[in-house]
């Protein structure tokens, strides 16, 4: 009877020694890399659900002047400058394959410019900075950069509303 009680004892220690406990590691969302040239050719990353859209974009392009965001059209006349740290939102619906637009072989990103207090600095005078504005900027690394929706997500403090990185 001894040995019978011995033993399950001494298969516990061995499973419980042979299985260390390890750190967790969550996961964290991966975001669009450019091309050799810098343009990015696509809005979509692959996660651990599927594919997803990259929507969020930081300007990095430093001009004094600004970025322009050209009308939705061929001519693509400049409708606004936006600022060194605006945060822009990829206009997409959420069927399409690639938010990126070729234009005359260069990639550009329809964007969404949103009213004041978005993170969004733009040249429009005060009062028409109230009204959404569809526009595209050319969507190179040189100029944008992809932002990682967690970023947010992990830095938030309880309470404090953050950017909506989906749609």
């Amino acid at each position: 009877m001894a040995m019978i009680l011995q033993a399950p004892l001494l298969f516990l220690v061995v499973i419980t020694g042979a299985w260390p406990v390890l750190p967790a590691m969550a996961q964290r969302a991966d975001v669009v890399r450019p091309a050799a040239n810098g343009n990015f050719l696509t809005t979509k990353v692959q996660g651990n659900r599927g594919e997803y859209h990259q929507m969020l974009w930081l300007v990095i392009d430093q001009d004094r002047n600004g970025l322009n965001c050209r009308s939705l059209g061929g001519d693509a006349v400049p409708l606004v400058s936006l600022d060194y740290g605006s945060i822009l939102r990829t206009a997409i619906a959420q069927s399409q394959l690639n938010g990126i637009v070729f234009q005359d072989d260069q990639a550009w990103l329809p964007v969404d410019v949103g009213p004041r207090g978005t993170f969004v600095f733009d040249h429009r005078p005060l009062q028409a900075r109230g009204e959404m504005l569809r526009c595209k900027v050319r969507a190179n690394a040189a100029l944008i950069t992809p932002i990682n929706p967690d970023a947010f997500d992990e830095t938030a403090a309880p309470g404090v509303r953050t950017i909506p990185s989906r749609p």
